[in-house]
């Protein structure tokens, strides 16, 4: 009995291992005016009435659409479109994606999780949530606060629209409709990748590049790829790594472990001694938080490396053997 007891305690320790390895991606609210606060005001949405929500995402980094919530009135069998749209000119352009609706119940006030099959929403581009109803569903109410309450969060209030004509809505409105958007880092979190690049000459004639990237983490790395464009002064022979020649060569790393690191060497011939420093630059899929890092330069030494010199040892006996040397000069002339 013992020893079964013991091998099920080491099946649960090590699924929690597993579990406990796997990077977590954190899920971020985007924007959201959500906080149950309902007013007088909402918006009637059916096949035709229809309303429109604008945000702008923020710079820098494209995240990963997890989910969008809506707070609706409801009253009857109600199956509502929820959309996302591309903006243009501070309209709605066209559908992106049509998100998967979750069961509503047939009355009474509640928020509702409207999910999302993986739209990526790009860093710094503006897009709409567009609202309306299918043709066998009752009409609902998307729900405002009052007074009003502009959505807050990392990305920023476009505007608000709402039409009688059937989607996409163009006319502008005044009741800011409550909702809010969850998304995570597309790509899968971060990951602080470090390039380390240095330069050795074999020969008068010959050197070899050594690459390091490493992985710092917090969160495991997907799709590394270091990219080197080789100066004029030398020209590629191979590499250890798998890399592809040309300009830039091109080393796909590709998954990177947080805490891990790989090696690569690059065997050229030097043409121009005075023309062989170069760049190596490394990116990933993740969002990295320290981009000061992702780039190295190298150079090749010269051939031969420093003149040796003597110690005071050495010195003192050199001395002593000049001396010497004079000595028995001296004496043969005597």
């Amino acid at each position: 009995m013992s020893n079964v007891v013991s091998i099920g305690r080491v099946v649960v320790l090590g699924l929690l291992a597993c579990l406990v390895a796997q990077p977590l991606v954190a899920q971020t609210t985007l924007i959201s005016n959500l906080d149950g606060n309902d007013g007088t005001q909402s918006a009637g949405l059916s096949t035709t009435r229809n309303k429109g929500m604008g945000f702008t995402m923020p710079a820098g980094q494209d995240y990963t659409l997890d989910f969008i919530t809506l707070r609706l009135e409801t009253s009857g069998v109600t199956t509502p479109v929820v959309q996302i749209w591309t903006n243009v000119s501070g309209l709605p352009g066209t559908v992106i994606e049509t998100l998967a609706n979750p069961t509503l119940a047939t009355s009474g006030i509640a928020n509702y999780d409207f999910t999302s099959s993986g739209t990526v929403l790009a860093a710094g581009t503006s897009y709409w949530i567009v609202a309306y109803a299918t043709a066998a569903s009752a009409a609902y109410d998307w729900k405002a606060s009052s007074p009003a309450q502009i959505p807050t969060g990392i990305a920023t209030h476009l505007g608000a629209l709402f039409d009688t004509n059937g989607p996409p809505p163009t006319s502008t409105s005044s009741i800011i409709c409550s909702y809010s958007i969850t998304g995570s880092l597309s790509g899968g979190g971060e990951s602080d990748i470090e390039v380390t690049k240095t330069g050795q000459t074999t020969s008068m004639t010959t050197g070899v590049y050594t690459i390091r990237v490493d992985n710092l983490g917090p969160d495991d790395a997907t799709g590394v790829v270091v990219t080197d464009t080789l100066p004029g002064g030398v020209t590629y022979v191979s590499d250890d790594c798998g890399g592809t020649p040309g300009t830039p060569w091109t080393w796909n790393l590709g998954a990177l472990a947080n805490g891990a690191f790989d090696v690569c060497h690059i065997d050229v011939t030097i043409t121009d001694p005075a023309n062989t420093a170069n760049v190596a630059n490394a990116t990933a899929d993740q969002t990295d938080p320290n981009t000061a890092n992702n780039t190295s330069t190298a150079q090749l030494p010269p051939f031969g490396g420093p003149i040796p010199t003597l110690g005071t040892l050495g010195t003192l006996v050199l001395i002593g053997l000049i001396a010497g040397c004079g000595l028995l000069a001296v004496r043969r002339f005597l």
